[in-house]
């Protein structure tokens, strides 16, 4: 029997310790967000995660806001597909 589910290119993460810096920008009518992750990089050390600044790399990027997501431990065993940096949602709701 042939599993039709896509093969795993990386695995074994369930439980990596990560952080991610959600940056939102205006776009005309829109919103978009870039999501900047250490998954893959780094297990998001304490120290270096601390001496983030929010406001200074909103100023960096050029913007809106930016977040700060972490650390958190990631829940996903592996990943099927991947994602270029060129990856990206939006949204038009003003909600967001």
């Amino acid at each position: 029997m042939t599993s039709s589910a896509p093969e795993r290119l990386i695995t074994d993460h369930r439980g990596t310790r990560y952080g991610e810096v959600l940056a939102v920008f205006a776009e005309g009518d829109r919103f978009i967000a870039h999501v900047y992750g250490t998954q893959l990089l780094n297990d998001c050390p304490a120290e270096l995660w601390a001496a983030l600044d929010a406001t200074a790399i909103a100023g960096e990027l050029g913007a809106l806001i930016v977040k700060l997501n972490g650390p958190a431990t990631g829940c996903s065993t592996g990943w099927a597909r991947r994602a270029g940096p060129s990856s990206r949602c939006s949204t038009t709701s003003p909600a967001f």
